[in-house]
């Protein structure tokens, strides 16, 4: 959590307060976001898995809460930008693209992400699947893998390209973590949803092939 407050609060001009939320039940983490000042309007969740993200995410909109961004939303924006300029970089066109997503439930909107993005083909892979189709065969009708597997053990292995966060998803996120809560604090309404993560997304690439970024 300091690693994403110190983020926030050295590249951007939004005020930050800690909630620790650690031990905490689901229903105990929306009831404290729910109950935070009303001029907190974006709460920003780590270390959650996607599912649980996802429903905390929705039953605090539904209370009329804060908007909750969660490390999986970041994550997804960061993601598919890399899979847009992966793509680019081997002179294929999004619409072409035909990219696997290696155990997509722990990144619950890279899929519709992707399809915002135009995106082709988005195939969906989870350990079940290996014994009728291995990565590497599937790979060979495919373009780009992500895979969202835990580090500790990549179910693509050492398949060449493909597309993971890394050992430091703080350093990998940050830009989106940026450009997400400047956009965020921007809107009327604010929500996240696929049109916005695939616009931030978008944002990501551009910088990145316009040089104005480190390739990650």
């Amino acid at each position: 959590m300091e690693e994403y407050a110190a983020v926030i609060e050295n590249l951007t001009s939004l005020r930050v307060t800690r909630l620790p939320l650690a031990d905490c039940t689901e229903t105990d983490i929306v009831d404290r976001l729910c109950g935070v000042d009303a001029n907190v309007g974006i709460a920003l969740m780590v270390g959650s898995n996607g599912a649980h993200s996802e429903a905390i995410a929705r039953r605090v909109d539904v209370r009329g809460g804060p908007t909750v961004v969660t490390e999986i939303d970041l994550a997804t924006a960061t993601m598919a930008a890399s899979v847009v300029s992966t793509l680019g970089r081997r002179g294929i066109s999004p619409s072409r693209g035909q990219v696997i997503l290696a155990c997509p439930e722990r990144a619950p909107l890279l899929g519709p992400v992707l399809i915002e993005c135009g995106v082709g083909s988005v195939t969906s892979w989870s350990n079940h699947d290996a014994q009728d189709f291995s990565l590497r065969r599937l790979l060979t009708h495919n373009d780009v893998l992500v895979d969202l597997s835990d580090s500790a053990s990549r179910v693509g292995g050492k398949i060449e390209g493909s597309i993971t966060l890394g050992s430091n998803p703080v350093a990998a996120v940050s830009l989106a973590l940026t450009g997400l809560l400047d956009a965020l604090n921007r809107r009327t309404l604010p929500r996240v949803d696929a049109q916005v993560l695939a616009a931030c997304a978008r944002a990501l690439n551009y910088l990145e092939t316009s040089g104005l970024q480190p390739s990650r």
